[in-house]
């Protein structure tokens, strides 16, 4: 994160750290939510996203990234089944969380 953030404080990186084991649970035998022909190995992913309900998945694959172009007819497919889903590079990620965190 710092290669790519420099500014952000070890204050800042903790924080992040302890928001996202907060908010962690673990999750098993999970039905298939989605099917990906793109990259069938990828399903599990998004399953265990939606089951979860969480609105973020943090990812650097492509396959998972293009589910959120609005070009890709699959990804029309999962935006318009789990509209509430974002897919956000780890860069993204910091930049939607961390104005968050300095809010509290």
């Amino acid at each position: 994160m710092r290669r790519k953030n420099s500014h952000y404080t070890d204050s800042d990186i903790e924080n992040l750290l302890g928001k996202i084991q907060a908010g962690a649970i673990k999750l098993t035998d999970l039905p298939c939510h989605f099917s990906y022909k793109r990259d069938p190995k990828d399903e599990h992913i998004l399953s265990l996203v939606v089951e979860s309900g969480v609105d973020y998945l943090v990812t650097r694959d492509n396959d998972l990234l293009e589910l959120m172009n609005e070009y890709d007819d699959e990804g029309r497919r999962f935006r318009s089944q789990f509209p509430n889903v974002n897919i956000l590079g780890p860069v993204e990620f910091l930049g939607v969380l961390l104005p968050i965190a300095s809010e509290e």
